[in-house]
């Protein structure tokens, strides 16, 4: 049987493939919190992959798909390691601590500081990474 063949009316159809969608990451979420992190990641893939073939995609739709996520998550992995990585480099030669006393001269509220941080920080990294990837730094210019 491939997928359900119900009247339902467009409205309807979109809300219950939102909350189809939604259910693994809800599951891996409260399992996460009840049971080990492995178990829960074990279930949410596997219940993913039957509500993937009980709406009638196939093997190399899977595959790829699979595939694709892989390679989104290895492209996430480089960025959080690459800002982990310079972080390190940057507090060994003394670069956070001069920022933070930069920061302590710029503000005296403790929130605003590192809110400024964060928001610079993020800036930086972004920009590095669109420079070094060669892809635009908005969809306005591709």
């Amino acid at each position: 049987m491939s997928g359900l063949n119900l009247p339902l009316n467009p409205e309807c159809l979109a809300a219950m493939a939102y909350f189809l969608a939604l259910l693994p990451i809800v599951l891996l979420i409260v399992l996460s919190l009840l049971r080990s992190v492995k178990e829960a990641v074990l279930v949410a893939a596997l219940l993913s992959a039957v509500l993937f073939f009980y709406w009638g995609a196939g093997v190399n739709h899977f595959l790829g798909t699979l595939a694709v996520s892989l390679v989104t998550t290895l492209n996430i992995l480089m960025i959080v390691f690459g800002a982990a990585f310079l972080y390190n480099i940057m507090d060994k030669t003394g670069m956070i601590g001069k920022i933070s006393h930069s920061l302590d001269d710029l503000h005296p509220s403790k929130e605003l500081r590192f809110f400024l941080l964060a928001i610079c920080l993020t800036a930086f990294f972004e920009g590095w990474l669109a420079l070094v990837r060669r892809v635009p730094l908005c969809h306005c210019c591709s």
